[in-house]
């Protein structure tokens, strides 16, 4: 395994850590020390765990892709993530969940969400009318993972890249 070049506030993805037990999600790197990292979830930002190098899974790191990254709550997904906050958008499912319309969208954006199935994984995503895309939840198990991005044309979110298996 290659290793972990994670930075203080990239957003990690844990499976099966030691020290967290069955947890897995998405964390922000709050330090770094020997061996690992200092993380806390979005959620709760002052409880913070230890993690081995070999607990990441993936780093979704800022200054590789120049964008800028969202974990909202599952109730912030479906209420309508703010836009201005990030343009790749990390959730973690724990149940069937409806993507909101976006606030404070601007003509031209571009927003990239990811979902991760968590827990006992299956979950169903469906879309607010101002989606327009493709989307299957075949393949939605535990821990698997699914993107697709769109564009705003100042009406709709149409869908600019297709969403990708389930893996």
């Amino acid at each position: 395994m290659a290793a972990i070049a994670a930075q203080v506030g990239d957003i990690v993805e844990l499976f099966q850590s030691a020290a967290l037990g069955s947890v897995q999600g998405l964390f922000i790197v709050r330090a770094i020390q020997a061996g690992g990292y200092v993380v806390s979830t979005p959620e709760n930002p002052a409880a913070r765990f230890s993690v081995l190098d070999s607990d990441i899974s993936r780093v979704y790191t800022t200054a590789s892709s120049g964008a800028t990254i969202q974990t909202p709550t599952e109730a912030i997904l479906v209420s309508g993530i703010d836009a201005t906050l990030g343009s790749i958008i990390l959730v973690t499912l724990s149940a069937a969940r409806v993507v909101g319309a976006p606030l404070k969208l601007v003509k031209g954006q571009e927003l990239e969400f990811t979902f991760i199935q968590g827990g006992a994984g299956a979950w169903a995503v469906t879309w607010n009318a101002i989606f327009k895309k493709t989307w299957s939840d075949v393949g939605n198990a535990t821990a698997a993972r699914t993107s697709i991005k769109f564009r705003y044309d100042g009406t709709n979110l149409n869908q600019s890249a297709g969403q990708s298996l389930y893996v």
